[in-house]
């Protein structure tokens, strides 16, 4: 039995995503199911890519962000490159990597692409520089694509009805298929090993409060709700989002509007969310 993970798109709200993954990797042990497969888009798609490649560096990548107040690229691709060199050089850091799944949203027609890296491609015990640099370029690239912002996307595309396209030159061309944000198709993505069997359920794990299950980590909220009811994005995978004080906050920070002190805050929070998480689902109880 297992479980699959999926983060949502942040922004700035990065930090969330890290403080969870964190947990998670920490109290594994405690679990009734393995997590094993992760899927992210946009910023959710850098916290996959650390969960799934950089387990044992989540709280280093966790610093890294909090004291530039950004980069989040820029350090991924840094410790990639720096994980290979400490794995070639101490082949007892190995560990097999989990299915990472990276979401964007296809410029031509506004639908859902899963770019998926399964263990062949993910596994960085190769003894091969060149692998090596070719395996993170099509991941870096990937999560690049993931988090491309199109100029012309407004907020209202995730609720719109209609067919949406973009033009190339807004996304990052992959093998041919220009591709952005994937937040936009999918903000919580699913991944490939959903419908297997043996899948006990995916965990969706978003800053942004909405309807609560057993299987979702989200911040509690008890601001003023500005709604009545809740909100679903209408493309590829529906998300449902509760419009309140607290989420209006939460975008602003999203957008990097926010000081050191509040995006600590929300590492906290992301740790204690996934903390409750784990304690209602602790087999070692």
């Amino acid at each position: 039995m297992f479980w699959t993970l999926s983060f949502s798109g942040a922004g700035h709200l990065l930090p969330y995503h890290l403080g969870v993954a964190t947990v998670l990797n920490q109290s594994k042990h405690r679990l009734p199911c393995s997590i094993q497969a992760i899927a992210g888009s946009s910023a959710g798609a850098i916290a996959a890519t650390v969960m799934t490649l950089l387990s044992g560096r989540i709280e280093e990548y966790s610093d890294r962000f909090l004291q530039d107040r950004g980069h989040a690229f820029r350090n991924l691709q840094q410790m990639l490159l720096e994980e290979i060199s400490i794995q070639q050089s101490d082949s007892s850091s190995l560990s097999r990597p989990k299915l990472l799944v990276i979401c964007t949203t296809k410029c031509s027609d506004g639908k859902m692409h899963l770019f998926s890296f399964d263990d062949a491609t993910t596994s960085l015990s190769v003894t091969s520089t060149t692998t090596s640099d070719r395996r993170n370029n099509q991941i870096l690239r990937a999560v690049q694509a993931s988090c491309a912002i199109p100029k012309s996307f407004h907020p209202f595309d995730m609720f719109s009805r209609q067919d949406l396209s973009y033009a190339d030159e807004e996304g990052v061309e992959i093998d041919g298929t220009f591709h952005v944000d994937g937040g936009i198709a999918a903000p919580v993505p699913p991944t490939p090993m959903d419908q297997n069997s043996g899948c006990q359920g995916r965990i969706q794990v978003s800053p942004i409060s909405g309807p609560s299950s057993p299987l979702s980590i989200r911040p509690k909220d008890s601001s003023l709700p500005l709604l009545p009811f809740t909100v679903t994005t209408t493309r590829c995978q529906p998300f449902q989002i509760r419009p309140s004080v607290q989420n209006v906050r939460a975008m602003i920070v999203s957008m990097g509007l926010a000081s050191p002190e509040v995006l600590r805050d929300w590492h906290n929070r992301g740790i204690h969310d996934a903390s409750e998480f784990v304690e209602l689902h602790d087999q070692t109880r």
